[in-house]
């Protein structure tokens, strides 16, 4: 093979090891989504809808929104909106790393902001096969009982 030969076999050599890496990164991040979709079915809905069962007993209405890439949670009383939650999927090829994130006003300037937060605390290499229903439950019960606080100390 001559020096003229080889670069072009080198060519065809480079672009057949990135057809062959993103058929690996399509097969990976193709289990991580199927690992969200049964994340979000079998943790984030049944967490959500627990919550929301329990608020009409002290008559809250929520609502409880699930898709393919997030779900949403929103709790209203007496016409005025007390929370707006979501639980949240970061996915790489491999991994799928929930977040709770928590949208508001603010009263004094009337521009709403997202805020994002965290499930456990230390170590923030937790994935979706490691937050369990009882760890979304008391993220929203401290969610929300912080947005009940704001409430009251803003009268």
């Amino acid at each position: 093979m001559t020096e003229m030969e080889k670069w072009k076999s080198d060519l065809a050599g480079l672009f057949q090891e990135a057809a062959q890496e993103q058929k690996t990164t399509d097969a990976k991040l193709s289990v991580t989504k199927s690992e969200v979709s049964v994340f979000y079915s079998t943790v984030v809905r049944p967490a959500l809808e627990e919550v929301r069962d329990e608020l009409l007993l002290y008559s809250r209405q929520a609502t409880v929104t699930v898709s393919s890439g997030m779900a949403s949670f929103v709790v209203i009383h007496k016409g005025v909106q007390e929370l707006d939650y979501s639980v949240m999927v970061r996915t790489t090829p491999g991994n799928a790393y929930p977040y709770p994130s928590k949208q508001f006003t603010n009263p004094s300037d009337g521009k709403t902001y997202r805020s994002e937060g965290v499930f456990r605390s230390g170590s923030q290499d937790y994935t979706v096969k490691d937050i369990t229903k009882e760890d979304i439950i008391r993220n929203i019960l401290l969610e929300y009982g912080r947005s009940l606080r704001d409430r009251v100390r803003r009268r």
